[in-house]
């Protein structure tokens, strides 16, 4: 048995003579294929702006996972909020607002439907949470206080306009400081009491690695919060059994709210700022049962 082999140039030979003979047979078929790919891309372009399928499209995909996930949350939010589903777990929770929006259809409205559902479905959530922001600036500022964010932007558009030269106010001229002082205390109480909470839970469960990470890291943000909460209050002559940061106009360190020297008048804003934010989130959690 004799086997022939071809060399490499014979190969190459033959392939551009197949070629040749292909393009031979079809001399404008780079032109009409050029034309095809363009009025595929053209089509494409108009067909997803104007009549795109929203199961096909993969842009239109991605936006009906975004909207359905969105819809799912407001759902599950709501009925966490019942009171009825009280005694259901967030997995159990979770799988009653799947079952909730199946029933509803959600599935066979198009994206543009889903915006609609989306939308409908936020605006009383939004609306309560923003009623919430004015109710805690009443309780903090008064009813007929004129300060607020609108108010303290108009002043540094004045100071900046150069129509206004005088030193900021301090954020707590106008509010009880005692007021604020009784929620810090509640806050610092509280913090401790969480935190104790949360190593006991620590230890009784198991060295599972994913719920180690988790204690891991809401008691390193309790400890941050407990540190800034001992801060103010010390700042405002309150004593407590922990050491903060009281004052770093000298030093060059930061402070646990990583401010770094300051002069002394800007200290005491900063400080009248800071007790002023923490105040509001935990009146904020108590109004929305989560702080923001």
């Amino acid at each position: 048995m004799i086997i022939t082999r071809t060399k490499p140039a014979t190969i190459l030979r033959q392939s551009r003579n197949h070629i040749g003979c292909r393009a031979a047979l079809t001399p404008y078929s780079g032109a009409t294929r050029s034309k095809v790919s363009w009025h595929h891309r053209l089509s494409n372009f108009f067909g997803q702006a104007f009549a795109g399928n929203d199961r096909v499209d993969p842009k239109k995909i991605l936006e009906r996972r975004y909207l359905y996930f969105g819809i799912m949350a407001l759902r599950l939010r709501e009925l966490r909020q019942d009171s009825k589903h009280s005694h259901l777990s967030t997995s159990e929770l979770r799988l009653k607002s799947v079952e909730e929006l199946d029933s509803d259809g959600i599935d066979n409205l198009t994206n543009r439907g889903l915006r609609a559902a989306y939308q409908e479905a936020v605006k009383p959530q939004l609306e309560h949470i923003l009623q919430s922001f004015a109710k805690v600036d009443e309780q903090i500022f008064g009813k007929d206080s004129e300060y607020d964010d609108a108010s303290i932007l108009e002043e540094e558009e004045e100071e900046e306009a150069g129509n206004k030269t005088s030193v900021p106010s301090s954020p707590l001229d106008d509010v009880s400081v005692d007021y604020l002082k009784d929620i810090l205390r509640e806050e610092h109480a509280q913090t401790l009491e969480d935190l104790g909470s949360i190593r006991d839970k620590q230890q009784q469960q198991s060295a599972v690695a994913d719920q180690v990470q988790l204690f891991l890291s809401r008691i390193n943000f309790l400890k941050t919060k407990h540190s800034a909460l001992t801060t103010l209050l010390q700042f405002h002559g309150i004593p407590t059994e922990s050491k903060g940061e009281e004052n770093v106009t000298g030093g060059q360190k930061l402070d646990v709210f990583g401010m770094e020297r300051v002069s002394h008048e800007n200290f005491e804003l900063v400080r009248g700022y800071q007790t002023l934010n923490i105040c509001r989130s935990a009146l904020i959690r108590k109004e929305l049962g989560y702080s923001i």
